[in-house]
């Protein structure tokens, strides 16, 4: 259930691209548990270089033992919205069928999550 490893949109509002790059840590097929940890940190300019603008994870927790995934950011200015897949505790380890979204905005310097909003 991996998400696009890159997504761009304009989330400072200046006509100027920032990327949001996939990251994650899974045990490479060893359990058949995929993904450990994943987030996305999110990338701007600042004149010439390029800068972190913050890093993005999961906040819907799932009500089983297997950790919600990031399926995708979607930009907007001021916001970055992204849709996350989380596990009911009858869903079975192929199949997470819970779905939320969380808005993050900026706050100061930092990225900083909503409450997540439970979609189905």
């Amino acid at each position: 259930m991996r998400s696009q490893q890159v997504n761009y949109g304009d989330f400072e509002g200046d006509s100027r691209v920032e990327a949001a790059v996939y990251v994650g840590c899974d045990d490479d097929g060893i359990t058949q548990n995929t993904q450990i940890a994943a987030g996305y940190v999110v990338f701007g300019r600042a004149g010439k270089n390029l800068v972190v603008l913050g890093s993005i994870t999961a906040q819907q927790e799932s009500q089983a033992a297997y950790p919600t995934a990031l399926v995708r950011p979607e930009f907007a200015r001021g916001r970055i919205t992204v849709h996350e897949k989380w596990y009911r505790f009858s869903d079975a380890h192929c199949c997470p069928t819970g779905n939320a979204t969380t808005v993050w905005t900026r706050e100061g310097h930092r990225l900083a999550p909503g409450a997540p909003r439970v979609v189905s």
